[in-house]
């Protein structure tokens, strides 16, 4: 994908309206919707797809006590996109529960699917992040912090 070879410095973004000029026009539209940021074609596909159904994509987003998270939509959900070479060892494993964890903590919503599940059932995955924006914040007028819902503790 483009976006990964932008963010990987193989291209720079001045170029690419030249390199695809000869191309068909819908080359060229792919090209101009480039922009650096992804790590992997699957997370830039992610990106496009969700920008095109007029969703807010920030890539490569720090979060404090997390590190850098992959997507983060319309700036309420965080999303990782991983790739099985990357996140099969025991070490790797464990380290994503840690990051779903701080990002929990947060108080902040964040989704994780497989590359293989972006790329062959993307209804599901567009179904599932479209469930979850629909999900109100929570707010102080929440019903968790209702009296029944608070710690007899507290």
């Amino acid at each position: 994908m483009i976006d990964t070879a932008l963010s990987a410095g193989a291209v720079r973004y001045s170029d690419v309206g030249d390199i695809f000029a000869t191309e068909p026009k819908w080359a060229q539209a792919i090209a101009a919707a480039a922009k650096p940021g992804s790590d992997s074609g699957v997370e830039s596909l992610t990106r496009q797809r969700l920008s095109a159904a007029g969703h807010l994509v920030e890539q490569q987003v720090s979060v404090p006590g997390v590190g850098r998270v992959d997507l983060r939509i319309d700036g309420r959900l965080y999303l990782e996109i991983d790739g099985f070479a990357y996140h099969s060892s025991p070490e790797a494993f464990d380290r994503d529960r840690a990051r779903d964890t701080a990002i929990a903590v947060r108080g902040s919503r964040r989704l994780r699917f497989s590359a293989n599940q972006v790329l062959h059932d993307w209804r599901w995955v567009s179904d599932s992040i479209e469930t979850m924006l629909l999900i109100p914040d929570v707010s102080t007028d929440s019903p968790r912090n209702a009296p029944e819902f608070r710690s007899v503790r507290a």
